[in-house]
């Protein structure tokens, strides 16, 4: 790629599966250094994929992560507030 927009817009198109494949090879050029990064045995194709017929299973799996994520910020909100309150009435 002959810029940094060039590269940037293609690993946007290639998704995960090409910004996986940059890591690689930045870390066998030596550009990258990670403990946990390891392309031994392992192979990459790209191969375009549509959701026919998936497309309800994917809206039902981001209303369920959506779901789970907005029940986590509540569990939170409430262990935080008990936890002030303890506070305030071990202060006191």
């Amino acid at each position: 790629h002959q810029s940094f927009e060039e590269l940037r817009n293609a690993l946007e198109g290639g998704g995960l599966a090409a910004m996986e494949l940059l890591a690689m090879t930045m870390r066998a050029e030596g550009m990258l250094s990670c403990r946990s990064l390891s392309f031994k045995g392992a192979s990459f194709r790209l191969v375009p994929v549509t959701l026919e017929g998936l497309a309800n299973v994917y809206s039902k799996a981001c209303e369920f992560w959506q779901k789970s994520l907005q029940l986590i910020q509540r569990l939170l909100k409430a262990k935080t507030r008990e936890v002030k309150q303890k506070r305030l009435k071990h202060s006191t």
